[in-house]
């Protein structure tokens, strides 16, 4: 079987986030890179390294995870659908849980999409499964949590500056995973490049106090030939 690889999408940016107990934490650089398999099939890989700054205590550098997914499309959009997508990917334990990066755990999402598009609008809804490890000492097993974000984009300026807003977060079994945050953000189009700018209000006590982030995204359209 010949996978055909029909178009490339690569990001290359960083974030900031100030999160609980004051801690500051940085992915500088965030990638991500997208690849169509065919017409149906997406793949994704996002990768981060990371900056931790604790009060009284030294900067450190880290590696963040490696996550590995896979986007399918089920349906296109109709009068009477929305566009329709499953999402399933894989979380990597490359980030250190004793230096506080990450969790050192696998972890599992499979998540439904769903996007509609109005005259004036665009708008979206994600649902889906977060399997998360368990990582703290005298705890075992694993953490079945629910994901979700709701949105609304605008084009502001004849399609060249898009607006932006979401609210996404996470709820399971354990209080400690909850997370909610208010999102917000501008994309604008330079010739075949994007850049993102957004910012985030954690709305949750366990979600980031806030949060910023940029960063372009350059895709190639690949022939057939290719």
């Amino acid at each position: 079987m010949v996978i055909v690889i029909s178009f490339i999408a690569f990001s290359a940016g960083g974030c900031l986030a100030l999160l609980r107990f004051r801690r500051r934490l940085s992915a500088l650089p965030s990638l991500s890179l997208n690849l169509g398999l065919g017409e149906r099939v997406e793949g994704q890989l996002h990768y981060s390294y990371l900056h931790l700054k604790k009060k009284g205590r030294s900067n450190q550098w880290g590696s963040g995870d490696l996550t590995v997914g896979l986007k399918m499309r089920l349906c296109q959009e109709s009068p009477r659908l929305p566009a329709m997508a499953l999402r399933l990917a894989t979380k990597l334990p490359n980030a250190s849980f004793q230096d506080d990066f990450g969790t050192n755990q696998f972890d599992f999402f499979m998540d439904f999409l769903a996007s509609r598009n109005y005259s004036k609008v665009s708008t979206y809804l994600n649902l889906g499964l977060a399997i998360l490890g368990e990582p703290r000492r005298g705890f075992s097993g694993q953490d079945d949590s629910v994901r979700y974000a709701v949105g609304v984009q605008k084009p502001l300026i004849s399609n060249r500056l898009h607006g932006l807003l979401s609210v996404e977060g996470m709820a399971g079994n354990q209080s400690i995973k909850h997370r909610c945050s208010l999102k917000a953000g501008i994309q604008m189009f330079v010739g075949k490049w994007m850049w993102d700018l957004g910012g985030s209000v954690g709305l949750h006590s366990r979600s980031e106090n806030w949060g910023v982030r940029t960063g372009p995204t350059l895709p190639f359209t690949l022939s057939s030939n290719w």
